[in-house]
């Protein structure tokens, strides 16, 4: 079977989107941005920056404001020689898909008053439906806020571990501030910790998110409570002293024991756990440390939590099988993986259609700070799938109609159920 054909077939399928870093409202979009800005928010940012493009010229290239062609033609010679990576390929989709348009000098200034007349109202659903996305989880860095402060006919939030985890002292003053206590000890701290987390999933959070591994290893180990209250009384001791002006001291050893005593409350929820694996979004960045390995004591420990294992571990995604084949706790998810490396992404879902029941993975997540990126990397998405089915299907002796009930799961049915999706 052509997997044209059955890519076709699979733009029947609504998408739930398993990963998105946007503001979490229409109206909450920075209206000073045009098209470069915006679009060069992340990802293709650093191929850029990978192909000789320095840091300053990028800088003043993606600052609003303006001769906007002046501001592209300074980026032409690093975007010409990486436009074919999974990155550029996501932005020339959208472009084309919302706009018409593909990037170049031609046409850059038409493509920046497109983008600019998009505002408004309606946009956010708009481009969902084009992405052929119903629902989106949302990891939301800018924080949240009370009663309706994302779209819910578009988003489920989830909420993050890492400041709880990495405490510093703006999020002590913050956790007293909000909860009306006095963290004075660590019994008091891990008090406010339990109560925000189910807090979270009593207000409707569809899980929780754990991305330390862009700061510290995901090896966290066993540390008894006398010396993790030493240490968060250390920690204390310096946040009060008169004059003390630098951050917060918080010992590995103290995070580790917060990260269990906060995967307690996560395992009480039921609620799914998604944690950042692989690459990390910056160039010359160590992801050594954010290896899917390194989380299989706390696999075996915590076997009541779902593990969402996310970015297929890039670039070392071979491990993954064995950890999804051994464990029925853990999860595969695709998320950013189809932009970050459409081939690899490929491998990896051949690989698992071969190793893995497929109703332990996510196909796609967009894992985006614009609302317009989901558009190119959902295409390059649904274009995977269906290439690696087709490559299943020959492997496997099935048939069409399992390749496309195998789309469902991975674009619809696993997520919904991962995260309570109805």
């Amino acid at each position: 079977m052509q997997w044209q054909n059955l890519l076709d077939k699979m733009a029947a399928i609504p998408a739930i989107d398993t990963h998105e870093h946007m503001p979490a409202r229409d109206s909450l979009r920075d209206s000073a941005h045009d098209i470069l800005s915006e679009y060069l928010l992340c990802y293709f940012d650093k191929d850029l920056c990978a192909a000789g493009c320095p840091q300053a010229a990028l800088e003043a290239a993606r600052r609003p404001g303006g001769d906007i062609r002046a501001r592209f033609m300074a980026l032409w010679p690093y975007w010409r020689v990486a436009r074919h990576t999974g990155y550029g390929r996501a932005l020339s989709r959208t472009a084309l898909a919302l706009y018409g348009m593909d990037f170049s000098p031609d046409t850059i200034e038409a493509l920046s008053r497109a983008h600019d007349n998009a505002r408004g109202e309606g946009h956010y659903a708009r481009v969902a439906k084009m992405a052929g996305v119903s629902r989106c989880v949302l990891d939301s860095h800018v924080g949240y806020g009370p009663g309706d402060w994302y779209d819910r006919t578009l988003f489920v939030p989830v909420y993050r571990l890492d400041e709880w985890v990495m405490p510093t002292s703006a999020w002590m003053d913050r956790v007293e501030k909000t909860q009306g206590v006095r963290l004075y000890t660590l019994e008091d701290y891990v008090r406010a910790m339990r109560a925000a987390l189910l807090g979270a999933a009593e207000d409707g959070f569809a899980g929780y998110k754990l991305a330390t591994a862009y700061f510290r290893p995901l090896t966290f180990d066993f540390v008894p409570a006398y010396r993790a209250q030493q240490d968060y009384l250390d920690a204390l001791r310096l946040r009060v002293s008169p004059g003390w002006d630098f951050e917060l001291q918080v010992t590995p050893q103290l995070q580790d024991y917060l990260l269990h005593e906060a995967l307690r409350v996560v395992e009480q929820t039921g609620l799914t756990l998604q944690v950042h694996t692989g690459i990390l979004e910056s160039n010359g960045a160590d992801f050594t440390n954010a290896d899917a390995t390194r989380l299989i004591p706390l696999l075996n420990t915590y076997t009541g939590i779902r593990f969402d294992i996310f970015h297929i571990n890039y670039p070392n995604w071979q491990p993954l099988s064995a950890l999804a084949k051994g464990y029925p706790n853990v999860y595969l998810d695709l998320c950013w993986a189809n932009s970050l490396s459409p081939v690899m992404a490929r491998w990896a879902m051949r690989e698992w259609l071969s190793s893995v029941p497929y109703n332990k993975i996510s196909g796609f997540g967009g894992d985006s700070f614009f609302i317009d990126g989901i558009v190119g990397h959902a295409s390059l998405a649904r274009e995977n799938i269906a290439r690696a089915l087709c490559l299943a299907m020959d492997d496997s002796g099935e048939g069409e109609d399992w390749a496309l009930e195998v789309a469902t799961a991975w674009l619809q049915d696993n997520p919904a159920r991962l995260f309570g999706i109805g």
